[in-house]
């Protein structure tokens, strides 16, 4: 099991890329619908043009084909550009006649998908330095009103934060861990509660108002995963052996235990608790059942390594970001891929919604945070960096985005810092 793919891609050192083939699998039960649906686009289309799709539908069936037409593209062989999800290209009579000759007729309506245009005012960003070494996690509490840290110096921090002040932050140093604090998460019915996960092979469970430890879980390996239920009732860790745990948050005990014969990597519940994901080495999500932990479906998600995996806050979606450089989202409801997000070029080691579940951040080891429209697949901003992203994650309350990573001080050592990007959007 790794955290965010953060060990396997320091490990590769080499690029990684998959544009030729599409890291989605589609249902078998949905074939034939959409076979017939792309057969009858394609006999009121006779433009057929490359990167545009045009599909001529009465009106009142505009929302139905507009969901399901990306969906449906791989089953034609069209192709799109990286940057775009269906290009904006308006076909109208003088381009149907220069490229194919003939045309819709006035009664038909022509489906096309544009990009939203997004001003981005009072861009800001904010750096926090308090760890020795370099920081493997950041996470807001349920109140977006404290941020948590968990560092390579066996230590996790916890920050309050002003959303729109600039004044001087408080900080809290969480120290009993013995090895790296690999990831960390917040209660989501506690904003001064938190949970941490270490190499030590312990979890410990926080109250954020004194710092000290109020509970210690001893478990059986190196813990590099942690996840709280959305209710806030059970605990899920992983380690660096396959191994899954859940623990009752009340009594801080296992109450299930799972070995995996293949490698997992990110966990993550669905926002009912019925379901729980595992991203995987053979490039798939297991979807379990809970808390029966029995199969639901597997996904074929991606042609390399799933190393991390994101919850829509609005429970529409779950996104994916593989080693193959591809972020893909998927319809929760159906099990379906409807996106992917293609700017990075390196392994996707971390992925985060923001408040709304429009925007979509995604970083790797290239030297930027792509940060996309949701539903366009559109990038919106790019955050530059200096080195290779470990951790983003944004606000539950505002568009604020806490990120960290593999950065290093002018004499060339780690450097524990993370950084607050924040914008208002127009």
């Amino acid at each position: 099991m790794r955290s965010g793919g953060r060990r396997d891609a320091e490990s590769e050192g080499r690029r990684v890329r998959a544009r030729g083939s599409t890291p989605c699998t589609f249902r078998h039960r949905m074939l034939p619908f959409l076979v017939t649906l792309m057969i009858q686009s394609i006999r009121s289309d006779p433009c057929r043009c490359h990167v545009s799709v045009v599909v001529a539908v009465a009106v009142e069936e505009v929302r139905l084909i507009a969901s399901l037409v990306f969906v449906a593209l791989p089953l034609v062989g069209r192709s799109r550009p990286d940057d775009a999800l269906i290009s904006p290209l308006f076909v109208g009579k003088e381009s149907c006649k220069q490229t194919a000759g003939t045309c819709f007729e006035p009664s038909t309506v022509k489906l096309e998908y544009m990009e939203t245009t997004f001003s981005f005012k009072n861009l800001h960003s904010r750096e926090y330095q308090g760890h020795k070494k370099k920081v493997h996690s950041v996470a807001w509490n349920c109140a977006g009103t404290k941020l948590a840290s968990g560092s390579v110096d066996q230590t996790a921090r916890l920050w309050h934060i002003e959303p729109h002040g600039h004044g001087k932050v408080k900080d809290i140093e969480l120290k009993g861990h013995t090895d790296s604090v690999d990831q960390l998460c917040w209660d989501p019915k506690h904003a001064d509660l938190i949970a941490t996960a270490s190499g030590d092979k312990t979890v410990r469970l926080w109250d954020a108002r004194s710092g000290k430890c109020s509970q210690l879980a001893e478990l059986s390996g190196e813990n590099i995963n942690i996840t709280y239920k959305p209710d806030g009732t059970h605990v899920a860790v992983g380690n660096r052996d396959d191994e899954l745990t859940i623990l009752d948050v009340r009594k801080f005990k296992p109450i299930h235990k799972r070995k995996f014969s293949y490698e997992v990597n990110e966990i993550a519940w669905n926002m009912t608790g019925e379901m729980f994901f595992l991203t995987t080495g053979n490039g798939t999500v297991e979807v379990l059942a809970y808390p029966s932990l029995q199969p639901l479906d597997t996904l074929v998600a991606h042609t390399a390594g799933c190393y991390c995996i994101a919850i829509d806050p609005i429970g529409r979606y779950f996104a994916v970001g593989s080693a193959d450089s591809l972020v893909s989202l998927w319809d929760i409801s159906e099990m379906l891929c409807v996106r992917t997000f293609t700017k990075l070029e390196w392994p996707v080691r971390t992925i985060s919604f923001n408040y709304t579940g429009d925007y979509i951040a995604s970083a790797s080891e290239d030297l930027f945070i792509d940060i996309s429209n949701v539903q366009t697949g559109r990038t919106v901003h790019q955050i530059p960096c200096r080195a290779a992203m470990n951790s983003v994650e944004w606000n539950p309350k505002y568009n604020l985005l806490a990120y960290a990573g593999d950065d290093k001080n002018k004499y060339q050592a780690d450097e524990g810092v993370f950084r607050i990007f924040g914008f208002e959007s127009a």
